[in-house]
């Protein structure tokens, strides 16, 4: 039973790959300075990509104008948080760094993040809710299944050592 499982995963990662090549190919590669696709930071890779998918599941012109907007008003808010997570980690991380740490002002940090985390993930699934109520089934599923190979894909990108991680990860980059 394990083989089978084994070979089933195999052959997957292999279409996969077989599949998604071109892509990146296409675009010079993935680059682990810009976080994405060559040429192109973060934000604009997932934007790309999510683009690209909507293209492939056949959406029409005018679900395609109220996934946009849905994206455009969810994008701001969503920054805003991962800002604010990002100063509560570094808070947090200056508080341990400190001789005295004070347990309370940690305690305080520790739940301002994990609101933040909470209100982060929130708004993740308000936005799938979102793009859903405007999708037919059909084209969430296919949706959903090329989103998941495309994470497959990354996955195994960074295990290769070509993914947004791998320098700080493989000890290559100076802290």
């Amino acid at each position: 039973m394990k083989i089978k499982k084994m070979i089933i995963t195999y052959c997957v990662l292999a279409a996969v790959f077989f599949f998604t090549a071109p892509v990146y190919a296409e675009h010079g590669g993935f680059n682990c300075a810009s976080g994405g696709v060559e040429g192109m930071g973060n934000r604009q890779g997932k934007d790309r990509m999510m683009d690209e998918v909507m293209e492939e599941i056949g959406i029409t012109p005018d679900q395609k104008q109220q996934i946009e907007k849905l994206r455009e008003e969810n994008k701001g808010e969503s920054k805003e948080i991962k800002t604010r997570r990002k100063a509560a980690k570094k808070a947090i991380r200056t508080e341990l760094d400190q001789p005295g740490s004070d347990k309370a002002k940690l305690g305080k940090l520790v739940n301002e993040s994990t609101d933040l985390y909470r209100k982060q993930t929130e708004l993740r699934i308000k936005s799938i809710l979102d793009i859903k109520s405007v999708l037919t089934p059909e084209q969430f599923e296919k949706m959903h299944q090329k989103l998941e190979i495309k994470k497959e894909v990354k996955k195994e990108l960074r295990k290769q050592g070509k993914g947004k991680r791998s320098k700080f990860w493989h000890g290559k980059d100076k802290v």
